[in-house]
């Protein structure tokens, strides 16, 4: 396939991130230097921008922090502060993109934004929908998620300042059924819910 034809199947694409495998199909081709090749004429041609080793972004239709912070570290959704800020449950707007995966927690640097992945035992990693183009936990599971790491002592929250009323205490309570670490379920009494 020719870079005017990849270009055409790029700008067509509801995909606004690509892989180097991506680009490996759309030449049919799996030859490491044709497919970077490639990528760097998609670069120089600014219908991609690299993202990250082995990926990228399409220029014309990018995608959003939550979008990027999924594909930069696999699997993840996003979840604590930034869930709940999206939510409007903390008033709070985060700096940084906050995440959970069952991989190790981590710190990555992407489009001069910053990502945070915390790691989640993988029985609690649930409670996640796909909302358009990207994963991301229920309001219920984020605050479930951040009380687990405040729990667990290595997040803080200022309880008061969650607004309680964007919280379906019923969805809260079936999920914490599926919790069996004390320290939560502790805490949890004392929040009174």
């Amino acid at each position: 396939m020719k870079t005017i034809d990849i270009m055409m199947e790029i700008s067509r694409s509801s995909r606004r991130i690509f892989s180097t495998a991506d680009i490996a199909k759309f030449i049919g081709s799996n030859n490491a230097n044709t497919v970077y090749k490639t990528a760097g004429r998609l670069i120089e041609h600014q219908i991609l921008q690299p993202l990250n080793k082995g990926l990228y972004i399409a220029v014309e239709n990018p995608p959003d922090l939550f979008e990027i912070a999924n594909a930069l570290y696999v699997p993840s959704y996003v979840s604590l502060e930034s869930a709940l800020y999206r939510y409007g449950v903390i008033a709070q707007s985060p700096y940084i993109v906050t995440s959970v995966s069952v991989n190790k927690s981590r710190k990555k640097t992407a489009l001069n934004h910053e990502f945070d992945y915390v790691h989640l035992v993988h029985k609690y990693f649930f409670g996640f929908i796909r909302d358009r183009h990207i994963l991301i936990a229920t309001r219920e599971k984020a605050l479930l998620d951040l009380l687990y790491l405040v729990a667990k002592k290595s997040r803080s929250l200022n309880l008061d300042s969650i607004d309680w009323r964007a919280i379906n205490r019923k969805d809260l309570k079936t999920q914490l059924r599926k919790y069996s670490f004390l320290p939560l379920l502790n805490l949890i009494k004392k929040v009174d819910l």
